[in-house]
């Protein structure tokens, strides 16, 4: 029995997909990743740029004399990574791919990237550059690459856009150029291959953390859209920038904060903030954390010391074990809140003190942070806000400056989005702190005065953690958009077309707020097609490829989504039972980490609406699933109920309710919280998973025999005693 519990906390039970599907996908996306490689250096190579070596033919020149197809493979193999991309996080959506399937999927799709030359981008020149320019005793951060012997390896590769600029990288970033350039001894060759390796490590480690992060059921969903992500293909990995890094950082810090080395957490997290400073907004959140008034629900750490792993993910933060189920426990004084604020503060400053030390001018990239707004994006909002009052001014007949215009319009996204992250830390604690720090960090990418792809990544690798409702939706639609930007070269596919070529380029905004129309159309085509199957299990009677079901499940059985989902507008059919097209899926939140051992106590309570007497919710049943399998919470009309979904938190030989049910004494039961309330007219089902079911319907809500009769059967026919749910 034990064995079998295990196994589905691993998640043995998941269905894969058949070879020749998984072995589609992987071709496709190894035939896109081959594309790019062997079009994104090419493209890439500027005429006043000369790299090192032509990396067996892929980093030749193209003639820009006449209109040629590379734009249009490269194009073509980005589309083709994207249907892979999206056609993985399907299969894992639906449990048809497991976390370790995934890292070999995704590692297929790396082997062109690691082996090729730098792609869609020059940028890794300009850090060999900035590490000769220190091991050489010059200022990176007052003094431009152009600075640097003429004719050196170092100042020949760089694009000459940046030859003259100054560094905005932090000082641990200039500290590790430096250092590739002692340890190749100054060959440009071999620093290129050195921070490709440095960029392949930093992969490898969000992989990691990710998987760490991630509910045990969502890991393969977060690993695919976290790493298998084209923007971290392409941008990351293939481009060599600075983000894998950072990103790394980031997501290790927060593993060592959920698993209580706070200390630790804190370093890494200004440890990232030294390689490119808006990581510090991740360190700001964890702060932020600890400030938090509100009342916070059971699952939230208390900020008095010792203090417990603070819940970074959505579906796995770790609990303390003190409060009664469904209960919120109260925020600590201010005084002590303050304490462990300011005791995180110092941390951060002294580590922050110590990185800035690694160079002769630690504090220099406070004067050069601005250096990559010197040249605008015209695909990014601000240059889109411009444009756009540009034609408004042309209509009424008013002279514009275009230089006024653009730093109006980014001075008024710089305002949206200090307003925005300030709204996220306000309300911290009503959402896990790397949702936090996602969101406010993707917040400054795209309000930010410039926007480049690679920024993108700040906050889509957070968000991809707990790929649930709209994070999976946003992480979904930017990077389907995100990965076509800034594609060097693309108007060689218009050369021979003069005419076109000088309307795309001065309607590039046009053309920009075209495509990102496209990619949320097509995001919402694919979120109403994948609304009612993905990840539900099948209802009786009928079939979902890749789950089992059949006319043996319990009669009242109801299909819902894994913890964690958050599906709208999906009709769920079982023998009596429809939810409308309107109704929505209440998202749920697993508050505990899963462990062999640990089961999820479930109470279902029932409240008449009005209740004159003002008296509590009696319980209506008692049940206990184990983490593995799935539960939810589907609203559905109602006349007379609502029924509200709370937490038992019990442990040891602890009874559960007044069914008397005692849970094992090694097994610790776990938390679900409701994240929107029900309403009035809403029913609340709870669906325990594939071998038993916490489930009912109108009548089995009035007919409390009946009810718990419901949950006492099997698929196999046999009861389980208790109102417990079977494992096996």
């Amino acid at each position: 029995m034990r064995a079998a519990r295990r196994a589905q906390a691993r998640g043995s039970t998941r269905e894969r997909p058949g070879r020749p599907r998984l072995a589609g996908v992987a071709f496709l996306g190894l035939v896109g990743s081959c594309l790019v490689v062997a079009t994104g250096g090419r493209l890439a190579r500027q005429p006043l740029a000369e790299p090192p070596t032509t990396w067996g033919g892929l980093l030749n020149p193209v003639s820009t004399d006449s209109m040629s197809v590379l734009p249009a493979l490269l194009i073509g193999g980005i589309a083709l990574t994207l249907a892979a991309w999206v056609r993985a996080y399907v299969l894992a959506e639906s449990h048809r791919l497991s976390a370790r399937a995934g890292l070999v999927l995704l590692a297929l799709w790396m082997v062109p990237v690691t082996f090729g030359p730098p792609i869609l981008s020059l940028d890794v020149y300009s850090y060999a550059a900035h590490g000769m320019m220190l091991a050489t005793s010059l200022d990176p951060y007052s003094t431009a690459p152009v600075a640097l012997p003429l004719g050196s390896p170092q100042i020949t590769a760089v694009d000459p856009l940046w030859r003259s600029s100054l560094a905005p990288y932090g000082p641990l970033a200039l500290a590790v150029f430096r250092a590739v350039h002692t340890l190749t001894g100054g060959s440009l060759i071999g620093a290129v291959v050195v921070l490709r390796l440095l960029t392949l490590a930093g992969v490898a480690l969000v992989a990691a953390g990710v998987l760490a992060l991630a509910a045990p059921q969502r890991r393969a969903e977060s690993l695919v859209l976290a790493v298998g992500n084209p923007i971290v293909l392409f941008q990351l990995l293939g481009a060599i920038h600075l983000e894998a890094i950072m990103m790394a950082l980031v997501v290790i810090g927060l593993v060592a904060i959920r698993r209580g080395r706070r200390t630790l957490g804190l370093v890494l997290l200004a440890a990232a903030a030294a390689v490119k400073w808006p990581a510090a907004l991740a360190a700001a959140a964890v702060v932020a954390w600890q400030l938090a008034p509100e009342p916070r629900p059971r699952g939230h750490p208390p900020a008095t010391p010792p203090t417990p792993p603070t819940p970074v993910a959505a579906d796995t933060p770790a609990t303390p074990a003190t409060p009664t189920a469904g209960e919120a426990t109260e925020a600590p004084p201010l005084a002590r809140r303050l304490r462990t604020a300011l005791c995180d503060v110092a941390v951060v400053l002294l580590a922050t003190a110590g990185f800035a030390a690694l160079v002769p001018d630690g504090l220099g990239w406070l004067r050069s942070a601005a250096t990559p707004t010197t040249v605008p994006t015209g695909y990014s909002p601000t240059s889109i806000l411009a444009h756009i009052l540009g034609r408004i001014l042309d209509a009424a007949g008013a002279p514009r400056t275009p230089d006024h215009l653009l730093s109006l319009s980014q001075a008024l996204a710089l305002a949206a989005c200090a307003l925005i992250i300030a709204r996220l830390f306000v309300t911290i604690s009503s959402r896990p702190v790397a949702d936090t720090a996602g969101w406010a960090m993707l917040t400054l990418a795209l309000l930010g005065p410039v926007l480049h792809p690679w920024y993108l990544v700040w906050g889509l690798i957070l968000l991809a953690i707990a790929p649930t409702g709209r994070n999976r939706l946003v992480v979904l639609g930017t990077t389907l958009a995100g990965s076509f930007l800034a594609l060097q070269q693309c108007s060689l596919l218009l050369a021979d077309h003069p005419e076109m070529l000088r309307w795309v380029r001065s309607n590039g905004p046009v053309v920009a707020v075209t495509g990102y129309v496209t990619a949320a159309a097509l995001v919402i085509a694919f979120r109403q097609r994948t609304a009612g199957t993905a990840g539900w299990p099948a209802a009786p009677g009928r079939s979902v490829p890749g789950h089992p079901g059949g006319p043996d499940d319990m009669d009242r059985l109801v299909s819902a989504p894994r913890v964690g989902d958050d599906v709208t507008r999906a009709r769920v059919a079982s023998r009596g039972l429809t939810v409308p097209d309107r109704d929505e899926l209440v998202h749920l939140v697993d508050q505990r980490p899963a462990g062999a051992h640990q089961r999820l106590q479930v109470n279902l309570r029932r409240q008449r609406l009005p209740d004159p007497a003002g008296r509590d919710a009696q319980p209506v049943v008692h049940g206990s699933v184990l983490r593995g399998q799935e539960v939810a919470v589907v609203a559905g009309g109602h006349d007379h109920d609502e029924l509200t979904a709370e937490a038992e938190h019990q442990i040891g030989e602890h009874a559960v309710g007044p069914l008397g049910q005692a849970a094992h004494p090694d097994e610790v039961p776990g938390r679900i919280a409701t994240e929107q309330p029900t309403g009035p007219r809403d029913r609340v089902l709870l669906d325990g998973g594939r071998k038993g079911a916490v489930a009912g319907d109108s009548h089995d809500c009035h007919h409390r025999e009946r009810f718990l009769s419901a949950i006492r059967r099997t698929d196999r026919g046999r009861p389980a005693g208790n109102g417990q749910i079977p494992s096996a």
